[in-house]
């Protein structure tokens, strides 16, 4: 019998390709995480401040990702879909991916750069246990 804790399905939930993603969940996941840190006040207005900056950015890459399955989704529906074309599309729609890596990893670096070093060590295993079921980095 499979057992999973709590933490475990909600570390591992990602929604499949075409199902929709939503933001609010995923800032839910950070603030419980980020509500093991403890954070001040002053800390917890520059989480708030990254959280809406994350949001904001999260929103349009949920509208772009949904809108690039529509029209993907539309083309299959098609008689005659042109696969060379949703080729060309998907490609060019996924050029923007690397940047957003690093917009994201940014973002964390901003929230990192906040924590005193309790704080980042604390955050450093949470991390850790994290990655420690995942064999590709071990």
């Amino acid at each position: 019998m499979l057992m999973r804790s709590r933490t475990l399905s909600v570390r591992l939930w990602r929604p499949h390709f075409g199902e929709k993603r939503s933001s609010k969940h995923d800032l839910g996941r950070f603030d419980w995480k980020v509500g093991k840190l403890k954070l001040t006040g002053s800390q917890k207005k520059r989480y708030d401040e990254i959280k809406s900056k994350i949001k904001a950015r999260a929103e349009v890459v949920n509208r772009e990702r949904e809108e690039t399955i529509e029209k993907v989704r539309d083309e299959f529906n098609k008689e005659n879909p042109d696969i060379e074309g949703i080729i060309v599309y998907l490609k060019e729609a996924s050029r923007n991916k690397p940047d957003l890596m690093a917009e994201w990893l940014d973002y964390f670096k901003e929230f990192y750069d906040i924590l005193d070093d309790d704080q980042k060590a604390r955050l450093s295993r949470m991390i850790k246990e994290t990655l420690l079921p995942i064999k590709s980095f071990m």
